[in-house]
């Protein structure tokens, strides 16, 4: 399974903008840190991009030659900022040798989330083979008012919602920022691969 978390969705046409306030700092990696610990719980080996205090970090590139020489199943990818990796913008020989993982993904039994904040700026191979969209947003606890400011001090929690494909459906219940933005760090710099 593949799911993208975005804070713009992409039409062909043109650009879907968020509902509501800003597409940055919204929880797009809160929420992929959520569904890879939530696989984590299942049993499944989990493998980032980013540092968080439950999964094994490396690049795609790396993960994928590693479920290769490996022969790894039961497994998930969370990987963030995938625009850094997987865009419109990059050569040829680079998006197939992802393209080729990808469009065989569930021969290993491979769950892979990734967010941006811009769906339009992922490679079209790609998003055509992602299964799920969900959008986030990011709200105070104190007075449950949607929070617009990507740098925000008070307590939050996150909401996510699937909107594509549709219906769109929000998830019944909230994520605590204060308990998963303590699994990774929220402020790492990621290189480009």
């Amino acid at each position: 399974m593949i799911c993208g978390i975005v804070g713009v969705l992409h039409d062909e046409n043109k650009y879907l903008v968020k509902r509501y306030g800003s597409v940055k700092g919204i929880g797009k990696t809160m929420f992929l840190t959520w569904l890879c610990a939530l696989d984590k719980t299942f049993g499944r080996r989990v493998i980032t991009n980013y540092t968080t205090c439950f999964t094994e970090k490396m690049t795609l590139r790396q993960a994928i030659e590693k479920i290769k020489e490996e022969n790894i199943r039961n497994a998930t990818l969370g990987m963030t900022e995938f625009h850094q990796i997987l865009s419109n913008y990059e050569k040829k020989s680079r998006k197939e040798f992802y393209s080729e993982f990808i469009r065989q993904i569930r021969k290993y039994n491979i769950n892979l989330y990734w967010d941006s904040q811009l769906e339009g700026d992922i490679n079209k191979t790609m998003r055509n083979e992602t299964d799920f969209i969900w959008t986030t947003e990011k709200y105070h606890k104190d007075n449950n008012s949607l929070c617009v400011i990507d740098i925000c001090e008070r307590p939050h929690y996150i909401k996510a919602f699937k909107v594509r494909p549709e219906p769109y459906i929000p998830l019944p219940f909230c994520i605590d920022c204060e308990i998963f933005g303590q699994m990774y760090n929220t402020r790492e710099i990621l290189v480009r691969e």
